[in-house]
C-alpha cells in the first residue's frame, strides 16, 4: 500500500491512503470549512466488477476508518451527503486492449451528485 507523507506541526506523518483522507476530512473539520461542504463522495476507480463481493464488501475490509470517518462527520453535519461509488469503464478485450465503455457507473454517480447538490434558479 502506498505512503503519504503529511507535514504537521508536530513533524512528518505517514499515512497510506485511507489514513491520507481521514486526516483530510479531519482537517477540514478542524478548520470549519466543513459548513461549505455539500457533499462527499469516494469513487473506487480501480474496482475489479467481476470479483467476487460487493462494493460495501470491500469499504468494510479495506476502508473501514474511513467508512466510520464519513459516517461521524453526517452525523454531526446532517445537510452533508455522503456516498461510495464504483467505476469501471466497461469491460476490458484482452485481444485489443480496449474498453467497451458501460456508462452505468457515470450514471449513478451523476444521478447522485445532481440529487444532492443545491439548485440555485
Amino acid at each position: 500500500m502506498n505512503k503519504i507523507l503529511i507535514a504537521t506541526s508536530s513533524g512528518p506523518v505517514n499515512v497510506n491512503s485511507q489514513g491520507f483522507y481521514c486526516y483530510f476530512l479531519d482537517y477540514l473539520q478542524r478548520i470549519g470549512k466543513m459548513n461549505n461542504v455539500v457533499a462527499i463522495a469516494l469513487i473506487f476507480t480501480k474496482w475489479d466488477k467481476y470479483k467476487s463481493g460487493t462494493k460495501d464488501d470491500f469499504v468494510n475490509q479495506n476502508c473501514l476508518n474511513l467508512k466510520n470517518a464519513l459516517q461521524a462527520i453526517v452525523n454531526r453535519n446532517h445537510n452533508i451527503k455522503a456516498a461510495y461509488f464504483t467505476h469501471s469503464l466497461g469491460i476490458f478485450n484482452e485481444q485489443t486492449r480496449s474498453y467497451t465503455y458501460n456508462s452505468s457507473d457515470m450514471n449513478e454517480i451523476y444521478d447522485w451528485l445532481m440529487d444532492v447538490l443545491p439548485y440555485q434558479n
